[in-house]
């Protein structure tokens, strides 16, 4: 069951002057039957073959002296197909037609239709569905085009005027009991108020007395596509830049905020004539905990500090890595793609004596996706898509570090490490109390009383220097870990040489 939570209708309170009405509590999904099921299968997989055949074609030759009207047709077919199969492989295809790593370009330009082309209903259908909750059309807005300006893959979107100004109007085309467009306005609102600080972003503004559950009024904002080169250019738009902004602007939402925009797709981000990025449709966001927030924060700090051990920590923290897992083969593999994030060529042959040596040390693959992350990968998935649609220079890592920097995020992140640092020597101090009484009954019983005062007068100082040493190292780990480790060692040596002694000298007596 999904409830609205109170904290974003006070936001959508203070932001709009009117309020949008308190969403129901939402029936629970119902799962397909088995006969769709199979239906959606036997649908896909003809598609995916294809798919495959031709992928491996373009690869093969490059793109040059291929058959593109072959290729359109079963792009065309696979179009129809997720069209037919409803909203989620629609969403599916918007992902796909973002990807010029996964599709051949033709392919990409029968897909890019799936952004803001969806063929839409008959008016006479929808129509019904506006009147029906908002009245007569005629009386609810000044002005209304029966003619959709886009499909979106929930509803169609038309252009209409009310207030005096110009909005859009979205409304499911099929009205179920799990659509509720008063949560998209609630989402809209909350990144809206986090990002009110950001001039250089542009969120509509709702309409709350036109919005209700399958119909959503939004002030009307143009923009060319976020991937629209040619119109882009030519307002002299500064395109490596953008990618950089877009970047920025959805890694802040999701390192500041831990609630993000989770559909990027091209179709939802638009650029003002002024340079302004436009956002779109919030009917898919995700949420993060504060702890995995933190975890993810550590996690890229490990990639800007280059630091393979400690993103191999941070990856099993956050479960997506087995515990079990090959940690030299891992570590060594993010070594190789921190490298390559920096600019650096990576050894081919390197890469594949890695490759080798995990095929014969892993007997199954580590790594998985927590639920809770699922949407993130999505979002940055398809914001990878877009910066290889642009093809410009790019470096991830160091827009991430600029940001973490500006955003006071760093220091939160260097905090949580030493945290974690001074939690481990905790731990590991309280083992060492426990022992302790435990090497001292050994003495007694081995009545050694005279040896065994002189050990522990070795033992104690010892103890006392190994701890110091532990301290610093925990200290400085998450700054040098060279010497931090170089700490760990010589305090386990101290210990242990302590305690070598102590039996030799007992044994001697």
């Amino acid at each position: 069951m999904v409830i609205i939570e109170e904290s974003r209708q006070d936001l959508l309170k203070e932001q709009e002057t009117a309020q949008v009405e308190e969403p129901e509590v939402i029936s629970k999904y119902r799962h397909p039957s088995k006969l769709s099921i199979l239906k959606t299968i036997f649908k896909l997989v003809p598609l995916v073959i294809r798919l495959r055949s031709d992928r491996r074609e373009w690869v093969k030759k490059e793109g040059k002296n291929v058959d593109e009207t072959k290729f359109r047709k079963h792009a065309e077919k696979a179009l129809n197909a997720f069209i037919s199969l409803g909203p989620s492989y629609i969403k599916l295809g918007q992902w796909l037609s973002s990807r010029s790593d996964v599709l051949p370009q033709p392919y990409l330009d029968v897909f890019s239709r799936l952004q803001d082309d969806v063929p839409p209903a008959p008016f006479e259908k929808t129509s019904k569905i506006i009147e029906a909750e908002l009245g007569p059309i005629g009386a609810a807005f000044e002005s209304f085009n029966n003619n959709a300006i886009s499909g979106a893959s929930l509803g169609q979107v038309y252009l209409a005027r009310h207030g005096g100004r110009d909005v859009i109007v979205k409304f499911a085309d099929t009205v179920k009991e799990e659509m509720d467009y008063r949560m998209e306005a609630c989402n809209l609102v909350t990144i809206k108020n986090n990002l009110k600080d950001d001039p250089s972003v542009l969120i509509p503004q709702v309409f709350p007395d036109r919005t209700t559950r399958h119909v959503l009024t939004l002030e009307y904002l143009p923009g060319i596509k976020i991937t629209d080169i040619e119109k882009l250019d030519r307002i002299n738009v500064d395109r490596s830049r953008l990618v950089v902004r877009v970047h920025r602007l959805f890694f802040k939402m999701l390192l500041r905020h831990s609630v993000f925009h989770a559909d990027p797709h091209p179709g939802n981000i638009a650029v003002s004539e002024s340079g302004k990025i436009i956002l779109y449709d919030f009917g898919m966001v995700g949420r993060l905990d504060e702890e995995t927030r933190r975890k993810l924060i550590r996690l890229y700090l490990g990639l800007i500090d280059k630091d393979p051990i400690r993103t191999t920590d941070v990856l099993i923290e956050l479960g997506t890595l087995e515990p079990s897992v090959n940690r030299h083969v891992i570590e060594k593999g993010l070594q190789l793609s921190i490298e390559s994030l920096y600019g650096k060529k990576v050894d081919r042959m390197e890469v594949k004596a890695l490759q080798e040596l995990a095929n014969k040390t892993m007997s199954r693959f580590p790594f998985r996706l927590p639920k809770n992350l699922a949407l993130y990968m999505r979002m940055a998935s398809i914001l990878e898509g877009i910066y290889k649609h642009h093809n410009v220079k790019f470096e991830f890592v160091r827009v991430l570090a600029n940001l973490l920097e500006e955003e006071g995020l760093l220091r939160e992140a260097y905090f949580e490490e030493i945290k974690k640092s001074i939690t481990k020597f905790v731990k590991n101090l309280e083992s060492s109390i426990e022992i302790a009484p435990m090497i001292k009954e050994y003495l007694q019983a081995q009545g050694q009383r005279s040896s065994s005062d002189k050990a522990y007068r070795i033992i104690l100082p010892a103890s006392i220097f190994a701890s110091s040493i532990i301290i610093c190292s925990a200290l400085i780990y998450p700054y040098e870990h060279f010497f931090a480790y170089l700490g760990f060692a010589i305090s386990g040596a101290v210990i242990t040489g302590s305690l070598v002694y102590n039996k030799i000298h007992g044994q001697s007596n």
